[in-house]
């Protein structure tokens, strides 16, 4: 939990002074530049891969969001002040830190199904993972600025989909994109523009939830197959 909240990344610490981590584009290992240390003197970042970066100019640190194809950020979120702090452990949700790290699994362009809790694409809380994925619209042209992914699609599904394993809550599936690396320099995302986004609601998925099973003789349709089939089509 500890890697996965400072930013996981293959890495390991080369010298007590810094922490490096292999860069896998480039084939190197690359200097992520001295720890920024707690009161007490502990490591405040464990020194894996991240994209965040400190823009402060005096004692206390301070950290924006440069997004990167191959870093993570999820483990962090920003204050209303847009300075981004690491969460505590347990106080996040981990579909956050999925997608986070699914994104950079994802090859520049690659593309991603999940299965999300419909929190994470509504709540007013969850705002800035939003914005983390597509970026924030330029109120002038119109464009989303500075996310790492284009959205495809949002399908929502109904309340018993997950009911066997034990939940009932509203889920969607979020189709994206990874957004196109440069060609000189791999580590920067291009600035494609965010096309419309497909949004459909399946109410039945072929089955219902009787007495623990799924009855798929009880004859209700399976809206995914109409919905896929729109798609393709372009409606």
């Amino acid at each position: 939990m500890e890697q996965v909240l400072g930013g996981f990344r293959p890495a390991k610490q080369v010298m007590e002074s810094y922490n490096a981590y292999y860069d896998h584009v480039r084939m190197t290992w690359v200097d992520t530049g001295d720890l920024e240390l707690d009161e007490d003197g502990n490591p405040i970042w464990a020194g894996f891969r991240t994209d965040l970066r400190n823009v402060s100019t005096g004692k206390k640190p301070r950290y924006e969001l440069f997004p990167t194809t191959s870093g993570l950020a999820m483990g962090s979120k920003p204050g209303n002040k847009g300075n981004w702090k690491q969460v505590k452990g347990g106080s996040i949700d981990p579909a956050v830190l999925f997608i986070d790290r699914c994104l950079q699994l994802l090859k520049p362009g690659g593309r991603l199904l999940i299965v999300l809790p419909d929190g994470v694409l509504c709540n007013s809380g969850d705002r800035y993972v939003r914005e983390y994925i597509m970026g924030k619209k330029d109120e002038q042209s119109g464009e989303f600025v500075g996310g790492k992914a284009i959205v495809k699609a949002v399908i929502s599904l109904p309340a018993d989909t997950f009911k066997l394993s034990g939940t009932g809550a509203k889920t969607s599936i979020l189709y994206l994109q990874k957004r196109h690396a440069r060609d000189d320099n791999p580590e920067q995302f291009l600035p494609e523009p965010q096309t419309d986004v497909f949004m459909a609601v399946a109410e039945t998925l072929g089955y219902l939830v009787k007495n623990n099973i799924e009855d798929y003789s009880a004859g209700v349709s399976n809206d995914l197959d109409k919905i896929v089939g729109a798609y393709k089509r372009g409606e």
